[in-house]
């Protein structure tokens, strides 16, 4: 999939040619109607050629070279690509296509310039979440992205102290270590618990050195641990931790889902902050909601951040596409807002921006 940066490089490249951009989703209601997304693509196309009525003939070739060209990599992508899909074509050929690890709407779509609002959606479905398994000889990391668990690193505690031994000979059933100083179950307890504190700190830092300032950590499992380990993080203004209920022993589909449900749950935690961060800003002239302003602040290219709801997606299609292509021509970052954010957020108009300054016009208000 591509990043931010690389979807504003494929955005420049194709600006001033006629794109053909697909988006596909394979799944399907009854699972031995396995060609069901070849209807739907069908009809996306149809609706794509019907806006041709009006074009030259040259155009109109365009579109028939990129739907050739489309033919022959949706039935790899068929093959390959379980959950979905999407391409961006031209004329030429395939210019960018890729599988999505995530259901997406099927659309098809003729314009000049990629169509890159849709992507938004893959994009916020791309949070890197990295997760911590503890008990008290090991914790092992994973990372969660883009809907795939792929195991980090490995930490074991080790017990440097032996059980002593009486005169270096087997010890009798009658004899106790240590009536008058540290017994040797003492020592062995110590050195299990350094053993254990050493393994944390060694965790706990490579766990910070993986995790990006705007991170999501999950640590799970013994629960004494894990909030010990999760103590040891250092504190860092994006950063967000949080333990749940996972065994020691679960499967990497259980530790998967896990971070599927952590996910969602920091994702709206993050987008109601935001959203309130956002609300405040607003009355100091740093922020905007509704299209109107936001479109203004777009032109003048103060954004820094463009957030958009689904809704606003797929019921503005133009008028998202233009504010997604805004955004990123002026390297702004983008955010879908969901749940209650977003019906939130839905009702000031599905669309707002952190601005990068304020006019002197905002200043005004302001006061």
């Amino acid at each position: 999939m591509m990043t931010l940066t690389t979807l504003s490089r494929l955005r420049r490249s194709l600006a001033a040619e006629h794109v053909l951009s697909v988006y596909l989703d394979f799944a399907t209601p009854n699972p031995a109607d396995r060609d069901t997304w070849r209807t739907a693509l069908d009809h996306a196309l149809e609706r794509a050629r019907t806006h041709l009525a009006g074009a030259n003939r040259g155009e109109r070739a365009a579109f028939d070279h990129s739907v050739a060209h489309l033919a022959h990599a949706v039935e790899r992508a068929a093959r390959e690509s379980p959950v979905g899909w999407c391409a961006f074509i031209t004329a030429s050929g395939v210019r960018e296509a890729h599988a999505l690890s995530m259901h997406v709407p099927t659309l098809a779509m003729w314009s000049i310039g990629a169509c890159i609002a849709p992507y938004v959606r893959v994009l916020h479905n791309a949070e890197l979440v990295w997760l911590a398994i503890a008990d008290s000889r090991k914790v092992a990391l994973y990372q969660y992205h883009a809907g795939t668990l792929t195991p980090s690193d490995k930490f074991r505690a080790h017990n440097l102290v032996d059980q002593p031994e009486h005169m270096g000979n087997q010890v009798s059933p009658h004899f106790h270590s240590g009536t008058h100083g540290a017994t040797g179950h003492d020592a062995a307890q110590r050195s299990l618990i350094a053993g254990r504190d050493r393994m944390l700190d060694e965790a706990s830092n490579r766990l910070d050195a993986l995790a990006s300032e705007r991170a999501w950590i999950v640590v799970g499992g013994i629960p004494v641990v894990a909030a010990q380990l999760a103590d040891r993080l250092p504190a860092r203004p994006r950063r967000v931790v949080i333990r749940v209920p996972l065994d020691v022993h679960a499967s990497a589909a259980q530790i998967a889902a896990a971070a599927r449900s952590a996910a969602c749950t920091l994702r709206g935690a993050s987008d109601s902050s935001e959203l309130a961060e956002l609300l405040e800003l607003e009355n100091d002239g740093l922020a905007t909601t509704g299209e109107e302003v936001t479109n203004r602040a777009l032109d003048e290219a103060r954004v820094k951040t463009l957030y958009v709801t689904p809704h606003f997606l797929d019921t503005c299609a133009t008028a998202s596409e233009s504010a997604v292509r805004s955004a990123l021509d002026q390297h702004a970052e983008l955010v879908l807002v969901n749940g209650e954010a977003g019906a939130h957020l839905d009702e000031i108009g599905g669309i707002a921006a952190r601005l990068r300054y304020r006019t002197s016009r905002d200043a005004a208000r302001a006061s």
